[in-house]
């Protein structure tokens, strides 16, 4: 009885054994989105292979579809701001808009997918290709962007009006809401995509949480079936006197955002956790509070002077 007792004990240790054995790594780094994205997933090891490369695939289909420097041969953004009249585009494409032009109505404008060309002169700025905008150009710019609009027509958009379409700041969380999605369904849950570090999914790591450290802080918190989105001055910016001009534009103002230094999301949507980010830059705490609360997102927000604000004192956060 005491050796079928000690069989049967040694069967079910070995057999998760064998059962995880059954399942390997695969990680690499891509580049997309103008950054390096790095992957990391563990899966059946007949299929880790095909999940990684369908993985990749995703975020070159959407970067090439955002792509607002260059046509890719495809009906893209590029295509869409250089034609003055309807270009039929890919229905991905239009989803993205979709989600654009929602974030705007959910953050009362804060974030605009038709900052393109405020964009780009504030870009000049910074590598020093032009002046700072007096109030002249500024109100312009103003009026260039509230007399333009995006029209969906089935799979045909154009823009009404001078403004130039950007969807930088929801292409990446875009893109790793539906890798998510596809690791989900293929019952894959270890998984860390680092898109750039503004966005990031986590899944479960080995069971537990991944720890994640922030930029701006010493300690480090822990992430378990989650997504977090960064958005930060520091990247792109340079001074004008005391005047720091970087990339993340107030669209109200047509100016850059001044509310904060940096925005971590934390939650479970990183396709509106990467808008909402770029738009939290420019508004008041308050007003983060209250989309964060309606949408079961966590905060740590630092103000010009470092000063840290959270919604929470817990370091843990899991979303599944």
């Amino acid at each position: 009885m005491k050796k079928r007792l000690l069989i049967l004990i040694l069967v079910l240790f070995i057999a998760p054994l064998f059962a995880c054995s059954n399942e390997v790594a695969r990680e690499g780094v891509i580049f997309a989105f103008d950054t390096n994205i790095e992957i990391k997933i563990r899966a059946n090891r007949d299929l880790v292979n095909k999940y990684y490369e369908d993985v990749c695939d995703i975020f070159f289909h959407y970067d090439a579809l955002c792509d607002n420097y260059s046509n890719r041969d495809i009906n893209n953004v590029y295509t869409i701001n250089n034609s003055e009249g309807f270009i039929e585009v890919d229905k991905d494409l239009i989803d993205v808009i979709n989600a654009a032009l929602k974030a705007k109505e959910e953050t009362s404008g804060h974030f605009d997918p038709l900052v393109g060309s405020i964009a780009l002169v504030y870009k000049d700025i910074i590598h020093g290709l032009r002046d700072y905008p007096d109030s002249d150009e500024i109100n312009l710019m103003k009026d260039e962007l509230r007399n333009s609009k995006i029209v969906i027509d089935g799979n045909k958009v154009k823009i009404e009006g001078n403004a130039m379409l950007d969807l930088g700041g929801i292409a990446k969380g875009y893109a790793l809401s539906l890798v998510k999605e596809y690791l989900l369904e293929n019952n894959i849950h270890y998984y860390l995509i680092n898109a750039g570090s503004s966005s990031i999914a986590m899944g479960e790591k080995n069971g537990g949480y991944f720890a994640v450290g922030l930029m701006y802080s010493s300690g480090a918190i822990y992430i378990k079936n989650g997504d977090m989105g960064c958005a930060s001055v520091s990247n792109q910016q340079t001074f004008i006197g005391e005047k720091r001009i970087h990339h993340i534009i107030n669209p109200l103002k047509c100016e850059p955002a001044e509310e904060f230094f940096a925005v971590y999301l934390i939650g479970r949507d990183s396709k509106m956790i990467d808008a909402y980010a770029t738009a939290f830059m420019s508004m008041t705490l308050d007003e983060i509070e209250s989309i964060c609360l309606k949408n079961d997102i966590e905060y740590i927000i630092y103000d010009n002077d470092m000063k840290a604000y959270s919604s929470t004192e817990d370091s843990y956060y899991e979303f599944g």
